[in-house]
């Protein structure tokens, strides 16, 4: 399923439309967004990797390195934001 450049400034679009909501939810509820995101890349990490390797030609070590560092992340944000935002 490929997207295009339509469907791109969507995502973008409704991203930004979110953007307010998002910033003003409760910094605990965001963690735990962030803590579920974490854990549905974590399940799809070969996934996610494979589409950096087939997209991106980046070699498999490297992509997958990308997807942890991704889980990392939003793991590390989901610990320091309702200390940083509450």
């Amino acid at each position: 399923n490929e997207g295009t450049l339509r469907d791109a400034e969507a995502a973008l679009a409704e991203a930004s439309a979110a953007f307010a909501a998002w910033r003003d939810t409760d910094p605990v509820k965001r963690a735990v967004v962030l803590e579920r995101a974490a854990d549905e890349m974590a399940r799809r990490r070969d996934e996610l990797a494979g589409v950096m390797v087939k997209e991106a030609g980046k070699p498999w070590r490297e992509a997958d390195a990308d997807v942890c560092e991704a889980i990392d992340f939003c793991r590390y944000y989901a610990r320091q934001a309702p200390g940083l935002f509450v």
